[in-house]
């Protein structure tokens, strides 16, 4: 049942009603099936030309009840004058303008997830408050049902739970700061890629009034000028034992504490030196 729709995916055919017919009717037994077996047939089709129709296959036959029924959820759900689809619509066009690799296709396809269990109406208004976050937690546990290996999980979760951050960036990022910049690297390190290439899917799924086709290409080019595409860890100047040096502390949250407000003025300035920053944190912590 599931090669059926890869298959029909792959070569872009038209699956034949009485299949369809067939496929729904005994779709309950592909919990017969190993979770391993499918899962190799789920990726095929995410990576394939048209991930969209495979998924809303899986939804026509009822197989999406037995593989991932919390994609059902999405469907008929409506949203707010932001959006052109329903939550489903909008998660498919989504789907199929990210790249054809299997992390983005599986973020893309969770990424709203928490909007059914989040939907509010205040004064008319339709909102998803802090979907991202509930939708992360739904994310991990498909994710470990379906026995993914961490490697996936945990770039996939982690790209779902952030995938707002740049909303308020502006239209073309002309409202985002250096230091927000850079803080948002530091937090996705080697995933920060995969994050963008899900948002400017995002950002360009939308009612055509509200997409922002330029946003991503300029957080872009503005990392490009800062130089740091490629890190995936910051090195602060100073480290917690001369910390504890210099504060005569001993081991504990405090040291932590000292340690954020150090990465906040590296995020400032990441040509701080470590004269510099020790000076920074006597006259901060003078004043404790």
């Amino acid at each position: 049942m599931l090669r059926a729709i890869r298959f029909t995916v792959k070569f872009n055919w038209q699956l034949p009603l009485f299949m369809i017919r067939s496929i729904k009717k005994n779709a309950h037994r592909i919990v017969i099936i190993s979770t391993e077996r499918i899962i190799v047939e789920l990726n095929k089709m995410l990576i394939s030309e048209y991930p969209d129709k495979a998924v809303k296959l899986l939804i026509i036959t009822d197989l999406s009840k037995y593989i991932i029924p919390e994609i059902n959820n999405l469907r008929n759900l409506t949203q707010n004058k932001f959006h052109a689809w329903d939550a489903l619509g909008h998660t498919l066009e989504v789907l199929k303008r990210v790249s054809p690799e299997l992390k983005c296709r599986l973020a893309a396809l969770f990424h709203d997830i928490g909007k059914f269990k989040t939907k509010e109406i205040e004064n008319g208004e339709i909102h998803f408050y802090e979907h991202e976050k509930v939708g992360a937690e739904i994310t991990k546990e498909i994710l470990m049902r379906l026995k993914y290996p961490n490697d996936i999980i945990n770039p996939v979760v982690d790209v779902v739970e952030n995938h707002m951050r740049t909303k308020q960036y502006g239209l073309e990022a002309e409202f985002v700061t250096d230091k927000t910049l850079r803080k948002l690297q530091n937090d996705l390190g080697e995933n920060l890629e995969l994050l963008l290439n899900l948002i400017d899917g995002d950002n360009n799924s939308h009612a055509e009034a509200f997409n922002l086709p330029e946003q991503v290409k300029n957080i872009r080019k503005r990392l490009d000028i800062l130089g740091v595409n490629n890190e995936t860890k910051i090195v602060l100047p100073i480290n917690g034992h001369e910390i504890m040096e210099i504060l005569e502390l001993q081991p504990g949250p405090e040291i932590k504490n000292v340690l954020d407000f150090v990465k906040e003025k590296y995020f400032e300035n990441p040509q701080l030196t470590k004269e510099e920053t020790f000076k920074l944190i006597k006259n901060e912590w003078a004043k404790v």
